[in-house]
């Protein structure tokens, strides 16, 4: 049996920085990344020196971005990472810096994620391959047909999938950091144009470009750096999953809450896995 993350060594967030989200600009990804680290080592009341190893996540910016975005922050020797998940690079990165405090490999680490959309200088491009997909794979699409299945099989309609839009939009006014910071009203999200079956242009994710940063540490280290314990908060689960062997089924949106279900009961703090 293996332990998830709350039968091993206690983790907390110690401090959270972010630079805004924004349409896409010329605004290096370093600079992005460099402001959002200063923002959570400025909440955490800690010191570029005092991180003992550091994460990055990244889905379609560059390679090696670790050090060209650290370098500008000092060269102290700390071992550094990059991760590329594609949409949950970001949240694998904050995942790996957990398991490295919880394994008592380090005290304090930091994880970031930072991503611009691909330029015409994409890795792709450089190779001579212009896109082995084309226009045949489209995430607007994959999830156009989840929102289709789900209200074959429980009768939902194209108005309620509208209202997330709308108290997404809520939430984002509310977020100085949000792209989109106008609360729209549920005529508006269901105005045209059509992106994608029922799917409105905004009840998709706009292109844009943004970092974030997260610190986490051990209890030795809260006590040694002197951080407030009541402004830590434990991370006590982290799951991931990826596809298995199915039975029959041939259509992915059947699929894809079934993964769900399982990395939910995966990572309750409780569960144990085989």
């Amino acid at each position: 049996m293996t332990a998830g993350l709350a039968q091993l060594r206690p983790v907390y967030v110690v401090g959270a920085g972010l630079h805004p989200y924004q349409r896409p600009s010329d605004t290096p990804y370093t600079a992005m990344g460099v402001h959002a680290v200063r923002a959570a080592l400025a909440d955490a009341g800690l010191d570029w020196r005092d991180i003992e190893s550091a994460y990055a996540g990244t889905a379609t910016t560059a390679m090696g971005i670790s050090r060209l975005m650290y370098r500008h922050l000092g060269s102290t020797g700390i071992p550094m990472a990059q991760v590329e998940n594609a949409s949950a690079s970001g949240s694998t990165a904050f995942r790996q810096a957990c398991i490295e405090v919880a394994a008592g490999l380090s005290d304090v680490s930091i994880a970031v994620g930072v991503d611009k959309p691909l330029q015409l200088s994409s890795p792709q491009r450089a190779a001579g391959v212009r896109d082995l997909a084309g226009s045949r794979v489209a995430p607007f699409t994959h999830f156009a047909l989840l929102a289709e299945r789900y209200i074959h099989d429980y009768g939902a309609t194209a108005e309620q999938f509208a209202l997330v839009a709308v108290k997404n939009s809520r939430n984002g006014a509310l977020n100085p950091n949000a792209q989109r910071r106008k609360p729209k009203t549920l005529n508006e999200v269901l105005a045209p144009p059509l992106i994608s079956g029922r799917l409105t242009r905004l009840q998709c994710c706009p292109i844009g470009e943004g970092a974030a940063a997260a610190i986490v540490a051990s209890d030795e280290a809260i006590h040694r750096l002197g951080l407030n314990p009541a402004r830590a908060v434990r991370v006590l689960s982290s799951a991931s999953r990826s596809e298995t062997v199915y039975d029959g089924e041939n259509f992915d949106a059947a699929l894809t809450p079934r993964y769900c279900r399982s990395s939910a009961r995966r990572g309750r703090p409780d569960a144990r896995r085989p």
